[in-house]
């Protein structure tokens, strides 16, 4: 972060792009956020957000995060990014995250990138049935559940309606090998 930018708890960030790296203060409802400052999980955190497409890496690395309020989500109905394949996932190297709710992704219809999203949160030990019900488009799972403690997959892991994205990649990658 730029030396001349004051960035508070709560704000939402982008980047000023560029090779400097530097994050700026962003219009959480009109800017393509690319995090936010956080020491917590607010569920009325991005309320107003609706117009925002990109969580990628929001909460990355953000060890003392333990639970995730299963509506943090709920009025983010345009976001078509929750990672990217080996970049960034929004709950990556979250290692104090100990469950996910199963509706967390609900609302969101249109997501089509979940690359890294639980990349080595290794202290969830189980998903819920139907994480990704609803989450029909999506075309890159890749690493989204990798380094994590599951040691079997649930049933209905995508619900009644199949992702053949998600089928496939979970019928090619041994539990060893998500595990």
């Amino acid at each position: 972060i730029g030396n001349t930018i004051t960035i508070t708890l709560g704000d939402a960030v982008k980047t000023t792009g560029g090779s400097t790296g530097y994050a700026e203060p962003a219009d959480a409802v009109a800017d393509e956020v690319y995090g936010i400052a956080v020491d917590f999980v607010d569920v009325d955190g991005f309320s107003y957000k609706t117009k925002t497409t990109n969580f990628d890496g929001t909460f990355q690395s953000c060890s003392s995060i333990t639970s995730i309020p299963v509506d943090l989500f709920r009025y983010n109905v345009a976001v078509t990014r929750f990672g990217n394949d080996n970049i960034s996932g929004i709950f990556q190297n979250c290692y104090g995250l100990t469950s996910i709710p199963t509706d967390i992704f609900k609302y969101n219809t249109v997501v089509s990138d979940m690359g890294c999203v639980f990349l080595n949160c290794s202290n969830v030990t189980s998903l819920p049935s139907n994480l990704f019900r609803y989450n029909t488009g999506v075309i890159n799972f890749n690493n989204c559940l990798r380094g994590m403690g599951v040691t079997a997959l649930p049933s209905g892991l995508v619900g009644s309606t199949v992702n053949a994205v998600l089928t496939n990649w979970l019928r090619t990658t041994p539990i060893s090998t998500v595990h």
